[in-house]
């Protein structure tokens, strides 16, 4: 795919030095725009009410920068970051994605379930209520599954949509907040695995 916007080629920038700098604008990305990132504070502010930090915030928006340059194809090494570039980068992204969610699969009956990131076992037993997964799509729970879910006794249950950026944010930080949740430690428990293992909810594959 090629990438519409003209760029002027670096030879001398590294990934040490664009990488903050991508960094720095995402941020000040979040905080001014009006039209995309004031519901991402909004989502974020009334769902986790002061449990993600500055830290975590931070990882998030670096991976996000991150996953949509592979996405659109863009080299972040040679690339001179202006504000401008970055906030096309986020319109492009939404030009090509449009809509996107930020979902989790729900346990509507207890039973037990593939976990693949399980070192010890293949399956968990998971109680009603508890997350089988978290994901995120541009499309919706049709477009994503089709008719059938991942497994039998899953709800699709939609936390968040807005633009592609937003929606990977809002990915990572549910996926972190569930590595330290006493969600995760009664499935341990549950399941009697051990604190290495299923740092991801019992359905997804991928660590980030």
């Amino acid at each position: 795919m090629s990438f519409s916007i003209p760029i002027r080629r670096t030879a001398g920038l590294t990934m040490y030095i664009i990488i903050p700098l991508l960094l720095i604008f995402s941020i000040l990305y979040i905080k001014t725009s009006v039209s995309t990132a004031s519901t991402l504070e909004q989502y974020l502010s009334a769902q986790f009410e002061g449990e993600i930090s500055r830290h975590v915030l931070e990882e998030a928006i670096q991976y996000s920068t991150e996953k949509l340059s592979t996405e659109l194809d863009i080299d972040l090494e040679n690339i001179d970051i202006t504000m401008d570039t970055y906030r096309e980068i986020v319109r492009e992204a939404t030009e090509k994605f449009g809509r996107c969610q930020q979902y989790r699969l729900l346990i509507l009956e207890p039973g037990r379930f593939p976990c693949y990131t399980c070192n010890s076992r293949k399956s968990v037993l998971l109680s009603a209520g508890q997350s089988f997964k978290i994901g995120q799509t541009c499309g919706n729970e049709k477009s994503r599954y089709g008719s059938n879910l991942p497994a039998a006794g899953l709800r699709y249950f939609l936390e968040f949509e807005g633009n592609a950026f937003e929606v990977l944010v809002a990915e990572y930080i549910q996926l972190k907040l569930f590595e330290f949740s006493g969600e995760r430690k009664l499935i341990l428990q549950a399941n009697q695995l051990t604190e290495s293992e299923m740092l991801l909810p019992p359905g997804n594959k991928i660590t980030r």
